[in-house]
């Protein structure tokens, strides 16, 4: 769709001439939803571009109010040089140096800091120290915290980084949402910084829409409403009893073959619907998929229909009436053994409940979730749902069950196949936990998490996938 592809070019042209503009220290993304996480995965390739001879790392730690994340941040840019080095001499025969970093907070290179950001700073710095050709003593940090509390707290703690002598090497590009203005940090900064708008136009995507609805049928070529001759190897005529017969025979109602044209539309008709701002009539037009759904027999649609109808009606802030149809979703997924939907159900309701600060109920449809979701076959789900009671556990002051439930996410991990755990938030359910360990003065055991939090990212954890026979 042209509004996906104008947005990435935007961001392809800006960071190109970041890498070429070395004298340019910072770079601030804004982008849309619906492109984070495309913009994440895209931005580390840039590393390749032949102008570019620094490494890059890309930090997706939170920055809360409770947590700014530095201290986790730091144990996975010692992390990440670490296995630099390790790749390096495996496939260069390249030795870079080993980072050095202080033991005790020495340094009056950050004399006002917290001492989270004091160890990131240092561990920047060691990497800077560390490097040799063939890379350039540059290094470029990308920040996109997923959770940002406070965008002027997170700005001030950037400014005292790049105000640091022993960091002036270091470069950033920080990826925060559209809806964010310019960091304090960028006016600072004036000419040495700058903004790429990677965030879909509204109303070039209203464009794309309506050239996707109102898109003929794709058909074979030729007059319509003409009935070409038959081929001379054609198959013989399927008569429509029979063919009836053999349709309900595999479970699906004959009508499916003409209705499912004109639920397809209905769908994507209230997605449009609502994307426009006429809630109304996307709820309206939901719930008649969704009772299309029902009338022909195809269970799991529906309860697909009856979760999208919830979202809307969240989203019109009618929760307790999207709390009735998730309830619904659930009880219909029970009634015919669809696990993987129910869990899918869960996952919306624990959601709600959290929103209206109904932890308890959060947690309880969480852990079922996460279990029923295990039981079908998705761990990723089972995973999701582990890790987000784990959160719930957290804000509830309950460390123990907390730690339970990441636990949980951990062990999924550890069984599935290495890409899913490797796609999974388990790595983030093994930072939480280990956070919770170093609170409490357990430091061995949140560094061994650390590690495996990025031994997960780095495709080390899980049984290798199966061959196909």
């Amino acid at each position: 769709m042209q509004s996906i592809s104008n947005a990435l070019n935007r961001l392809q042209e800006d960071v190109s001439w970041f890498i070429r503009a070395k004298e340019v220290k910072l770079l601030q993304v804004r982008t849309s939803g619906d492109l984070w996480s495309t913009v994440v995965r895209l931005l580390p390739m840039f590393e390749f571009d032949r102008d570019n001879g620094s490494p890059w790392v890309v930090l997706e730690d939170a920055h809360t109010t409770a947590d700014d994340g530095w201290r986790a941040r730091a144990a996975r840019l010692r992390e990440h040089w670490d296995l630099r080095r390790k790749i390096f001499l495996d496939r260069e025969k390249i030795e870079m140096p080993l980072a050095k970093y202080p033991s005790a907070r020495s340094s009056p290179a950050f004399p006002e800091v917290s001492d989270a950001l004091w160890e990131f700073g240092s561990a920047l710095a060691g990497v800077l120290r560390a490097q040799s050709a063939p890379l350039d003593g540059k290094i470029v940090v990308v920040l996109a915290p997923g959770v940002l509390d406070e965008a002027e707290t997170f700005g001030s703690d950037l400014l005292a980084l790049t105000s640091s002598p022993s960091l002036k090497l270091a470069r950033w590009i920080v990826v925060l949402g559209e809806d964010r203005a310019a960091l304090s940090i960028v006016e600072r900064l004036g000419p040495d910084a700058m903004i790429c708008d990677c965030a879909i136009d509204p109303e070039q995507q209203g464009k794309d829409f309506d050239a996707l609805a109102s898109a003929p049928k794709l058909g074979r070529a030729g007059p319509q409403r003409i009935e070409p001759p038959r081929r001379v190897d054609a198959p013989p005529k399927l008569e429509p009893e029979l063919r009836d017969a053999k349709l309900r025979a595999a479970g699906i109602d004959p009508a499916y073959l003409e209705q499912a044209p004109v639920l397809a539309k209905l769908l994507f008709g209230a997605a449009l619907a609502m994307k426009d701002g006429r809630g109304k009539d996307a709820i309206s037009i939901q719930r008649q998929a969704r009772d299309l759904a029902a009338s022909l027999g195809l269970h799991d649609v529906q309860v697909i229909c009856t979760i999208a109808l919830a979202s809307y009606l969240s989203g019109l802030d009618k929760r307790e009436d999207a709390v009735v149809e998730l309830r619904s979703a659930i009880e219909h997924a029970e009634q015919h053994q669809l696990g993987l939907a129910e869990a899918q159900a869960r996952l919306a309701l624990g959601l709600l409940f959290a929103l209206d600060k109904r932890y308890s109920d959060a947690v309880r449809e969480y852990a079922q979730c996460a279990r029923g979701a295990e039981h079908a076959g998705s761990p990723l789900i089972a995973i999701e749902g582990w890790r987000l009671a784990g959160q719930i556990g957290i804000e509830l002051g309950s460390d123990s069950n907390a730690a339970l439930c990441f636990r949980e996410a951990i062990r999924i991990a550890e069984g599935t196949e290495v890409a899913v755990a490797q796609a999974s938030s388990a790595a983030e359910a093994a930072r939480a936990l280990a956070k919770r360990y170093a609170d409490k003065g357990f430091e061995a055991h949140a560094e061994s998490l650390f590690q495996q939090a990025y031994a997960i990212e780095q495709g080390e954890v899980g049984r290798p996938k199966v061959a196909d026979q």
